[in-house]
């Protein structure tokens, strides 16, 4: 109902059979009056007029489970907490008449986790903002799903370091791997080089690690009696390597390789071929180092470094998170107080969940840590080296062969190419049957892309650690990481013994109760973003509540969406009538019916002591005025006998007055 007045005066109109008064006021041009039922959240009026009992008793809020549900969650039907925030403003979720804006969905990531997500889309839901996610649920419990206090606040990290940033680059081990005509498989039509004429030396020389803590010169000796394969030349030289960081390996195309171990900053070097490592002047048969090895080792040096022989190492094996100094501003206690600072300093590289734990130390913060990544165009051939390895832990299977006595790929695995839909299940299958990864809450799903239709392998985490993904495969197979926000990296195969790898570094959702604030040195954080803005810190109050009990599993998905119809829907008038006996009077202690009882009792008790305290006043007052009146009080009937004998006293006295005047006068007469 909207109208313009002016004045100061009555004003009524009826609607459809409601009576609206305007009571006496001041009207100003442009006032505008709107009337709509309270219990529906602005929902249209005139779409129900038939339907009473929708309006007045139906609540706007409608949830409901999804119908292909496997576990057996349930979700309560909710209720409406607010149409307000702390400020007296409209709060946005139920804010457009006859809508839920956005449509929420809750989807289970795994038994014990959920999201809640923005489901305006179903068909590709997103995250809310700020969002609501990797939420812990626990069976056998009732498990509230959003926030009842309207002052908290959620910051997220946002800053441009999280997760897999633009920019990263795979981390690569360091190798000298060369193809023909360079190098050529070893020979070995000599076998022996245990003589002091046959043996022969050379230095590998390892530089520019990560802080140094790899490199140096190491020298090797070929003196074997028996070098008859590759692995008998392989096993020789890694014997004399096993304290260092590099290993001697057959590359894919036969020939020999050496790599580091570790993948990240460094070079190799092979240098220094010495004829007469025990200088005793008989120095081997020139060409005979050469023909072993495949290359010509005895006069020319190879590296790694800038990719000239191989593969150049690259990256550093971390999260890439910096250090930073973290304020957590608590408000005063009493008024005159000043604010409580405590200050949180991360480490250089800190993982999500060590963060966390000292954000979680603070009282009235909040912090859940998880990570999340995403595995995609995998393409890669079903043949050897194909290896995919989760924090440490190698995915693709490789049985011995009873032959060769060579690791080959296990016959379970689905081809790549051919079978693509069946290998990202398999990978997901391999991930979540692993002990070791279950254990420290990593869980996958096997899915498609809702945007491009590409198969992927989701990877949950749900505890904040790092991922660290590996990737080997023959030269030029690629695969695509991603952290589901940013762009995707390309992972590189460069052959066997070699990994394309990435760690990615979790992210951390923090809840700051009413009137706390989190603030960053620097202010505009790597981590957290810029913590100076004034939208940083933003309010999760929806004004909406719902319960999930039950055992739901990993894909179970409940909605909750604006209530249109409302048919058979009485929650709001069974509200109303429990409102009987729910204890909402003098803070909580005490119901409607309670406290109407307990004031009856109280005017019952306080009229009957008026009544006590009436008449015991009534008998003081007159004791009292008949003491006063004792003291001070005049008796009537005494006074009017005082008259009379003051009368006749004084007629008395008046007789004996005119009997003395008349002896005067006789007196004087005699004279």
């Amino acid at each position: 109902v909207n109208g313009t007045m002016s004045g100061s005066f009555p004003f009524t109109t009826e609607f459809d059979g409601l009576e609206l008064v305007f009571e006496s006021g001041t009207y100003q041009d442009g006032d505008r009056f709107q009337l709509q039922p309270f219990a529906s959240a602005g929902r249209d009026f005139s779409s129900s007029l038939n339907d009473p009992a929708a309006i007045a008793f139906g609540s706007p809020l409608l949830t409901d489970a999804s119908l292909g549900n496997e576990g057996s969650g349930v979700i309560s039907q909710g209720e409406v907490l607010s149409l307000l925030d702390q400020n007296n403003l409209p709060l946005p979720l139920l804010g457009t008449p006859g809508e839920m804006n956005p449509p929420l969905l809750v989807r289970f990531t795994s038994p014990s986790t959920y999201d809640i997500l923005d489901n305006s889309d179903p068909g590709n839901p997103v995250q809310l903002d700020p969002p609501v996610r990797n939420q812990r649920y626990v069976a056998g419990t009732s498990n509230p799903l959003f926030s009842e206090d309207p002052g908290a606040t959620l910051v997220t990290t946002g800053g441009d370091m999280v997760g897999l940033p633009v920019g990263r680059r795979a981390v690569v081990n360091a190798s000298i791997q060369m193809d023909a005509p360079t190098a050529v498989p070893p020979d070995f039509t000599t076998t022996n080089f245990s003589g002091s004429a046959d043996q022969f030396g050379f230095d590998v020389v390892v530089a520019s690690t990560a802080g140094g803590q790899n490199d140096g010169t190491f020298s090797v000796t070929v003196n074997s009696a028996s070098l008859t394969d590759g692995d008998d030349l392989v096993q020789h030289i890694n014997g004399q390597l096993s304290t260092t960081d590099v290993r001697a390996y057959i590359a894919d195309n036969g020939t020999l390789a050496f790599r580091l171990n570790t993948p990240g900053y460094g070079s190799l070097t092979l240098q220094n071929y010495d004829a007469d490592p025990d200088g005793g002047g008989d120095a081997a048969p020139g060409g005979q180092a050469n023909n072993l090895f495949g290359f010509d080792v005895e006069g020319t040096s190879f590296t790694s470094v800038a990719g000239a022989n191989g593969v150049a190492g690259d990256g550093l094996q971390s999260n890439g998170y910096p250090a930073e100094a973290i304020s957590i501003t608590i408000p005063a206690a009493m008024p005159g107080q000043s604010p409580t600072v405590q200050n949180i300093f991360t480490t250089r590289n800190a993982t999500a969940l060590e963060t966390a734990s000292l954000l979680n130390n603070v009282a009235g913060v909040s912090a859940n840590a998880f990570n999340y990544v995403e595995l995609s165009n995998i393409q890669a051939s079903l043949a050897s080296p194909l290896q995919v390895s989760l924090n440490g832990e190698n995915l693709i299977p490789y049985s011995i062969d009873a032959v060769t006595g060579q690791a080959v790929l296990s016959n379970v695995v689905p081809d790549p190419q051919s079978s693509p839909d069946e290998f990202y299940d398999f990978l997901a299958d391999r991930i979540n049957s692993n002990s070791g990864l279950s254990a420290v809450g990593v869980h996958a799903v096997a899915g498609v892309d809702p945007v491009s239709g590409a198969r992927e392998i989701r990877i949950f985490e749900h505890q904040g650690n790092d991922l660290q993904v590996e990737f080997t495969a023959q030269s030029t197979e690629t695969m695509d990481i991603s952290d589901g926000s940013n762009p995707s990296l390309r992972l590189a195969a460069s052959g066997n013994s070699t990994v394309a790898a990435v760690t990615v570094g979790g992210q951390i959702d923090v809840t700051l109760a009413d009137g706390i604030e989190l603030s960053t040195f620097p202010p505009n954080s790597m981590l957290f973003g810029d913590t100076s803005s004034a939208s940083f810190a933003r309010s999760n109050y929806l004004g909406i509540q719902a319960t999930i009990e039950g055992s739901p599993t990993e894909g179970d998905t409940f909605s909750l969406d604006f209530n249109n119809d409302a048919a058979s829907d009485n929650r709001n008038a069974l509200v109303l009538a429990g409102l009987e006996s729910q204890r909402t009077i003098g803070n909580g202690v005490a119901s409607y019916s309670e406290s109407y009882a307990s004031l009856v009792e109280t005017v019952g008790i306080d009229t009957a002591s008026s009544r006590i305290n009436l008449d015991a006043s009534e008998k003081v007052l007159e004791q009292s005025t008949a003491r006063r009146n004792s003291i001070s009080g005049v008796n009537l009937d005494e006074e009017a006998a005082n008259l009379i004998r003051f009368e006749q006293m004084f007629s008395a006295n008046a007789q004996v007055i005119s009997v003395a005047r008349d002896l005067f006068d006789r007196l004087i007469s005699a004279f």
